[in-house]
């Protein structure tokens, strides 16, 4: 339960609005007391008498009361979904800008589609929480007034019907732990349906091209299946409870009816009174149904909560020291003292020592898997060092705020994507950048040309992931946004990497330019590329094996054979 009172505290904010809407059930509440007397008056009073009077006055009475009830419940409606509107949108953002400040290392460990079910537990677990508190407050309510009421009418009568109350709570808490333990498992279940989905259609083009679509059906059918098979296990066990509580309510039914029509007829007891107390026996056991049904609600607003709390209750492991300080007016020298990285207990890097220094080229090379894109993202803090430190101008990184140290640091992660929308729009991200920036970078990284032969020039559409472009075309546009930052430090993950003989030759040119007057650190992985590098840093397991001027032995020995990285 200290799930759905951690949900409760982040609603703190959201009390007044909260209130309004109980408050308006409390009054469709009292709203309903009279119908049922109003039955009474009617055989007890209107019908024996032929009283006409008090008939115009309780019709026009029951009319008023319909007809007011019946606005305060629209009014109730349509206020309580423009809150629960409302709320929801603050707490996706709210989310949404949390995962954002989560680190690498976070989304190493865990599948896009996953994430994305989060966001289902979160409105899940708000809307069903923010239900729940309505329905306890409204039936508990009911529960205080319509026993008090029930009383007053046939203490007898009152005691029998009661009776029902303690089989209803014995079935509620047998029932409790077999409705979490699989609205847990339909969690996890959905959860895995949503990321095999997800990562089968963003790779639709590589499914088909390998003709696996009948495999990955299959395997998505079973998920839909084993999800179907509990969702049918739960209402099964819902519906089977329904017809238990449902039994033992018939039999209170039964006991206080047999009882009450042995009054009236022996003249003990006068019908109205009994037609009375029938109805109010109604909002006594509806109530009691209604909080019974919360049950299985409650265990899947508990695992819904449970799942979006484990990530919005997440800190960063690369967060803000609370004495940083702004970085400005880098020049940019980069020092690596004693460096050592693990992804859990596989290390990465081992004892890392070199200093970059300020409006230097630097290349990066390696085989694969020897830690040149780990290392160059340790500049800006995509992950922080297990051991040793990282310094920009002779001062560790940790004390920098960290998003003035990413402000100084353009960076071009190796398989950089493209999104939906307008060559524009991917350029500059809605900045105010003037077209002749745009085109300066865009001539730098020498697509201009292509951009401006296309019939809508920058404001071409491109598809999700730059569909539509080839992988050359795509990565000098990566590039380019990466020069519109013009950032003191420049790093480029493979830049030429998926670029034929000719289109590497122009930007390997366009990086002579960009690297003018800034830090630029270039992962490479032909020998052409490091060429015009003032300096090399070789790696081989995670440790510097080779540091210097790039010459014609390294280009030929262990790491590169005929102008290839191994």
């Amino acid at each position: 339960m200290k799930q759905v009172f951690k949900i409760i505290q982040l609603l703190r904010p959201y009390w007044k609005y909260i209130g309004q809407s109980l408050m308006v059930g409390v009054m469709i509440s009292f709203l309903s007391l009279p119908g049922p007397y109003i039955t009474k008056l009617l055989l007890d009073d209107v019908y024996p008498h032929q009283d006409f009077t008090l008939l115009h006055f309780v019709l026009l009475t029951g009319a008023i009361v319909a007809v007011f009830s019946g606005l305060v419940q629209a009014l109730s409606g349509h206020f309580g979904r423009r809150v629960g509107i409302g709320m929801n949108l603050d707490f996706q953002s709210r989310f949404y800008r949390h995962i954002q400040e989560l680190d690498f290392a976070f989304f190493d460990g865990r599948k896009t589609g996953e994430i994305l079910a989060r966001f289902n537990d979160m409105q899940a677990s708000i809307s069903q929480v923010i239900g729940m508190i309505n329905a306890i407050v409204m039936n508990s309510l009911q529960l205080l007034i319509f026993p008090a009421v029930l009383f007053w009418i046939d203490w007898r009568l009152a005691l029998i019907s009661l009776v029902v109350l303690p089989f209803d709570t014995t079935l509620a808490t047998v029932t409790r732990s077999r409705y979490r333990r699989f609205s847990q498992r339909i969690a996890e279940e959905s959860a895995e349906l949503s990321a095999k989905a997800y990562e089968s259609l963003a790779s639709i083009r590589t499914v088909q091209a390998l003709g696996l679509e009948n495999r990955f059906l299959k395997r998505l059918r079973g998920l839909f299946l084993r999800v179907a098979d509990l969702q049918i296990t739960v209402s099964c066990l819902q519906n089977g409870t329904g017809f238990i509580g449902g039994f033992f309510r018939a039999g209170g039914n039964l006991a206080y009816g047999w009882y009450g029509w042995t009054q009236v007829l022996d003249g003990n007891l006068s019908v109205g009174t009994f037609m009375a107390f029938s109805g109010y026996v109604g909002f006594l056991y509806g109530p009691i149904e209604n909080l019974i049904s919360l049950i299985p609600k409650l265990e899947v607003a508990l695992v819904h909560t449970r799942r979006f709390l484990e990530i919005y209750e997440l800190e960063p492991a690369v967060q803000d020291n609370p004495e940083a300080t702004i970085l400005g007016n880098t020049q940019g020298r980069i020092e690596f003292r004693d460096v050592s990285f693990s992804y859990g207990d596989i290390a990465i890097l081992r004892d890392i020592n070199f200093e970059i220094p300020a409006r230097s080229c630097v290349a990066v090379i390696g085989r694969s898997g020897s830690g040149k894109s780990t290392l160059v993202k340790l500049i800006p803090r995509f992950y922080d060092p297990g051991q040793g430190y990282v310094a920009i101008d002779g001062k560790d990184i940790r004390q920098y705020r960290l998003k003035s140290l990413r402000q100084e640091v353009g960076f071009s992660l190796q398989g950089s994507q493209l999104f939906q929308g307008s060559i524009w729009e991917n350029l500059t991200f809605g900045r105010d950048i003037s077209l002749r920036n745009v085109e300066d970078a865009t001539r730098a990284a020498h697509i201009h040309e292509f951009v401006t032969s296309l019939p809508e020039g920058y404001h071409t559409e491109v598809g999700e992931g730059g569909s539509g472009l080839s992988e050359g075309q795509k990565q000098r546009l990566v590039l380019a946004r990466v020069l519109l930052l013009d950032t003191p430090i420049l790093i480029l993950d493979e830049p030429t990497s998926a670029l034929d003989v000719e289109s590497e030759f122009h930007v390997r040119e366009a990086l002579k330019v960009a690297r003018e007057g800034r830090t630029t650190i270039i992962i490479a992985h032909r020998p052409i590329t490091i060429q015009d590098a003032d300096m090399t840093i070789a790696l081989d397991d995670g440790r510097v094996v080779a540091g210097g001027k790039m010459n014609k032995e390294m280009a030929a020995g262990s790491f590169f054979i005929k102008g290839e990285e191994l």
